[in-house]
């Protein structure tokens, strides 16, 4: 059995589709579908399913499944435990964040962390939550820079900073706003943007389910004319004057602000979110790894201390 397959089962599960898994894999459909079938034939069970709707998972191949993530997992922190020793010069680190922070990690990894430590090999994936999840659960990423995981028996979360959740407006909406001594913007009864149309981000996503936690609280269903899963498309849609949404502060203060936008801060509870190093619970941080985590806590301190100068 070898480690290709088991990414290829995987990969069919997380996608439920064959065409789609195919497409992830850059390999032909029918190529995928043949591995599968002479797997499924060396096993003497069925993994999967099939409808016209795509492919679902068996009681076998649910079992089939952990135990593919498990040998992948193994494989990939035994690789990294041999080229760990074996490199004398070169050490290496996987990490991925959303596309939203890819900004300010990259001036983290070139502008300082490569400038110090030139032996390393950083490896940066720029990808939505849900994939950061499963790269790291096969231990294709090392460490994700996400909102801190509050599922403490299989992650294991270091916390780097405490941001506010901004409202976001087109610059010709005015909300009656308050000046207050210390904040970068004006701060604004989220209530007062009630009749304002919105782009939000999926249920499936944490930004989605909070940002409609958020209304419910402020007491109105928000008029969702628009979705996107990246929040740098939301935020360029406030930019064209379309819709109202949510901001992570960080990506507005470290650069990312529009003329064209304006932002608050919202009342009455200044919601917040937690970014945290984020990495498997089974994972063992090599010396490497702990150097990075190191730097990198130091570089969100200095950022933040420098943004709210």
């Amino acid at each position: 059995m070898n480690s290709l397959v088991l990414k290829y089962i995987l990969t069919i599960a997380e996608e439920k589709n064959m065409t789609r898994a195919a497409e992830r894999l850059y390999i032909s459909q029918p190529s995928l579908s043949q591995s599968l079938k002479n797997l499924e034939k060396e096993l003497g069970v069925d993994l999967f399913e099939r409808s016209r709707q795509g492919v679902v998972l068996t009681p076998a191949g649910e079992h089939y499944v952990e135990w593919a993530k498990q040998i992948l997992f193994a494989e990939a922190m035994m690789k990294r435990k041999i080229q760990d020793i074996s490199a004398k010069n070169v050490r290496q680190i996987k990490f991925g964040t959303t596309p939203q922070r890819t900004s300010y990690i990259l001036d983290f990894v070139v502008n300082q962390f490569q400038k110090e430590y030139a032996n390393y090999k950083i490896f940066l994936e720029d990808r939505p939550s849900t994939e950061l999840y499963e790269l790291l659960d096969r231990g294709s990423l090392d460490f994700i820079i996400d909102n801190t995981n509050n599922d403490t028996l299989n992650f294991r979360s270091i916390p780097l900073i405490r941001e506010n959740l901004l409202l976001a407006v087109p610059g010709a909406v005015r909300l009656p706003a308050e000046i207050k001594s210390g904040y970068c913007y004006p701060v604004v009864d989220l209530a007062y943007a009630k009749d304002q149309p919105f782009c939000l981000m999926p249920e499936d996503t944490s930004l989605g389910r909070y940002s409609l936690t958020l209304c419910k609280k402020a007491g109105f269903v928000p008029d969702m004319r628009f979705q996107c899963r990246r929040q740098a498309t939301a935020h360029l849609m406030v930019h064209k004057g379309f819709a109202a949404t949510f901001v992570n502060e960080l990506m507005v203060l470290l650069g990312g602000a529009s003329p064209d936008v304006n932002y608050y801060y919202i009342t009455p509870d200044f919601p917040s979110i937690e970014l945290s190093l984020i990495y498997r619970s089974d994972y063992t941080p090599l010396e490497t790894d702990r150097q990075f985590v190191e730097q990198i806590k130091a570089f969100f301190s200095e950022k933040i201390a420098h943004a709210f100068k």
